[in-house]
This record gives structure tokens, sequence and C-alpha cells, in this order.
């Protein structure tokens, strides 16, 4: 079935003799005559409408991709008859995604550049059959998915509309590298924000480093932050030779085009995960944008006692941010949480042992050194007094027993002698991958 997109694309070329080609030509008028849509037209978001714009463009309506676009395919595994490639991959419409290109089919020809007449309309080439429309559930997948399988084109090009508008906004606002150069990239924004400046200031006013983060980065999606998005998606458009235009305005639930939702989820995520990571290891709190700080809740209610709990909380603070970066609900009284970075028990004792065999390794210590060193910090994970004690005191919420793996690249004979050990710790290497599985009891 997967044949059927390249038997589309390159129809061009082949002979109109062909019945496996001829039969899927339209023998219904080709062109395709849409209304224009009136600027105080709602969108009704049960339905998918489709108008022109004035410039006779397809108008994307903000429920057009309301089914995640890459939910559309079925990738099945198939047995074969070929006893060289047993296995091989056919699509097939999911049931909602016959329900889509149901729709969306009449689409089709404004996002295909090979389905134009000599003036660069659109027209109608294909008919509408099963095989058509996976076909056009192919090429929307590949043109606008972002999972691995599409190679993640639109992904990518959204990713370097990002770096562009991170590395704009830092740079406007005067961040510069310790060596005083401006920022080229992402990572060069993420070392300002965690820079040993940045540390001291957030130690006396963590709304100073809170701010930047905010406009350089966290803040990049928030409503009246998003229009770089959307230039990106029109640049897209562009680039590939499509007759669409994003649909705005009001509608009976969207508030953002669909695509423009997939787009902001898609290009933005994995750096701001990565911020997180960054600035928790760097100032071990994480400012909290989702959820807010009711300092004006009603008495008794839910989130006055919130408010209260926290308010007392020693790993939660308040910072104040500046009201012209923030969303506009939020301007009044741009108040947010920040959170204190919690490790537990296990996570203190994997820290303790990475740097200790690492240590270890490093500095030559003997077997006995490295028992005594672990042991120690082992037993002063588990209180606060940093006091030693036995294992009969540790409370009963904390693990017995803890395993952690390892990444370290210990000497063969170190590895060997540890192993061996009978000293309540067991420290087993696997020098094929350099990891280290440490049974603590």
């Amino acid at each position: 079935m997967f044949i059927i997109k390249l038997r589309l694309q390159n129809q061009k070329h082949t002979s109109q003799t062909n019945p496996s080609i001829t039969s899927l030509m339209s023998s219904v008028a080709p062109r395709i005559i849409l209304p224009i849509r009136q600027p105080d037209h709602i969108w009704d978001d049960s339905i998918l409408e489709l108008y022109y714009d004035e410039r006779g463009r397809l108008i994307i309506p903000p429920n057009f991709f309301d089914l995640h676009i890459d939910c559309i395919i079925d990738h099945l595994t198939k047995l074969d008859d070929d006893p060289h490639d047993s296995r091989r991959k056919i699509l097939v419409l999911t049931e909602a995604g016959r329900r889509w290109t149901e729709e969306a089919f009449p689409s089709w020809p404004f996002f295909d550049r090979d389905q134009r007449d000599e003036l660069h309309r659109p027209y109608r080439k294909f008919e509408k059959t099963e095989e058509t429309k996976l076909a056009f559930a192919v090429f929307i997948q590949t043109f606008f998915g972002t999972s691995r399988r599409q190679k993640a084109m639109f992904g990518n090009h959204l990713h370097a509309a990002l770096r562009e508008e991170i590395v704009r906004r830092c740079t406007e606002d005067g961040g510069l590298l310790p060596d005083g150069t401006r920022p080229k990239s992402i990572k060069d924004v993420l070392n300002i924000i965690t820079s040993d400046h940045m540390k001291e200031l957030y130690k006396t006013d963590k709304s100073v480093p809170s701010n930047k983060m905010v406009r350089w980065v966290k803040g990049i999606t928030f409503e009246d932050s998003i229009s770089w998005v959307e230039s990106s998606i029109e640049d897209w458009f562009d680039k590939n030779g499509m007759l669409v235009v994003l649909g705005s305005g009001l509608s009976t639930k969207t508030r953002r085009n669909s695509l423009v939702r997939i787009a902001v989820k898609k290009g933005t995520t994995t750096v701001k995960d990565r911020l997180k990571v960054v600035e928790e290891k760097a100032f071990g709190w994480t400012l909290v944008l989702d959820q807010q700080v009711h300092r004006y809740a009603k008495q008794g209610s839910k989130e006055n006692a919130t408010y209260i709990k926290r308010m007392t909380d020693p790993n939660y603070d308040i910072v104040l941010l500046d009201p012209s970066i923030v969303p506009t609900s939020r301007k009044k009284y741009p108040a947010f949480w920040v959170k204190r970075r919690v490790i537990d028990a296990s996570m203190d004792v994997e820290a303790m042992v990475v740097g200790t065999v690492n240590a270890a390794v490093s500095e030559g210590w003997s077997l006995q050194q490295l028992v005594n060193v672990v042991e120690t910090k082992y037993e002063l994970a588990f209180t606060p007094e940093n006091s030693p004690i036995q294992a009969e005191d540790i409370p009963i919420h904390a693990p017995r027993r803890t395993e952690v793996s390892i990444p370290v690249s210990p000497t063969e004979d170190l590895t060997a002698a540890i192993t061996n050990a009978d000293c309540g710790l067991s420290l087993q290497a696997k020098m094929s991958n350099i990891f280290v599985r440490a049974h603590l009891y």
C-alpha cells in the first residue's frame, strides 16, 4: 500500500495508458471552488470548514489538526513470502485517520505543489478512494509529522526557529558569555543562565535570574509570545510551495490553531526540559509557571489552604516577575512559586558512591580506604545531623537496600577486589560497558 504514495507523486512521469494510474485520476471537475471566509466568521469546531482567503489560499481552520498527526497512520509489521525479507512494514489508516481524511481530503491540492494547473491553481487531481486517502495521510504525516519515523523534518525546522528566537531574546537583553561574547546557540544561553554570576545573584535575589529564564526560554510559548512559531509555520508553507495559511479568529472551542499547538509542544518541550535540569543543578530550585500563587484567595478555599501551607514550607518560595513577560491573566499579580530540589536517600547514596569510586580510581586508593569511606557516607545518608547511626536506627520508610547504576571507568584490579570484598558493600563492574552496579545494604 505504501507504493501508492510513490505512484501518485510520480504520476506526471508515467504513461497515461497505465490502468493502475489512470484509475486514480479524478473524473470530476478538477477546479476547486471554496467560499471566501468573512472577517466576522466564527469557526465551528464540530466540523471541518474549508475557506479561501482573499489571495486564494486555503485557510487552515483552528481544528484542522485536532487529531494528532502521528496518530493518522498505523505502521504494521506483516509476514512476507520472501525468505530473505521475512518482515516488512505496511501502512494503514487508523479508524480516526479514516474519519479525518474523509473530511480533509479536498484540502490536499493546496498542500501539494504537484497538484497545480498551468496557472499554479490547485486542482482536484485524484478521486477520493481508500488508496488516495492513505496517500494523502502519508503526505501530511511526512510534511507535518514530528516523530522520528518522519525524520522530524518539521520538527527540525521548528527547532531552528526556536534556537534563533532564544538567541535573539538573550542578545537583545544584554546576555553575554563569561568571555564577553554573544551567544550563538541554545547551549550558550543556558550557560549564561547558570553562570557563576547568576548563581551569586540567585543567592540574594531569585527574581533576577528567574526573569531572565522566563524572558529568554520559559515564557517563549506564552500567549503573547508565539509570533515566532506562527512565522516559522508560514515559512514552512512557503518553503514547500503550499497555498495555505493559518486560520485565526473566534471559534466555538479552540483558542490557538491546532497546528500552532503541535508546533509549540514539539518545538519547545526538549529545550524546556533541558533548562529545568540545569536550573535545578545550578540553583537547587525550580521556577514553577503552571501553578498560580493564590495570595488573595477566599478564606477557607482550597487555593487559600495551599497558599498557607506553602508559605510555611521551606521547600517553597515566591518570586515576582516582570509583568511585561507574563501571561495577560497574571499581569496584575505576577507572583510565581519556586520549588526546592529535594533529593531522596537513594539519590544521595548514588551521588556519593559515584564520587567515591571515581576518586578511588583516579587517586589510587586502597580497597580498605574505599570501603571505609563508602560505608561511612552510606550511614550518614539518612540523618540530617550527620551523625553515625546503626542499621536498626534507619527510619522504616528509608530503603534497607538501595541499588544504583554508576557510570565509572574502574581499573580491572580495583574492580575485582571490590567485587570480592566482604564488607556489606558489593560493587560489580561490567567492563564491556564501563558500568558499576552497587548493592548497598
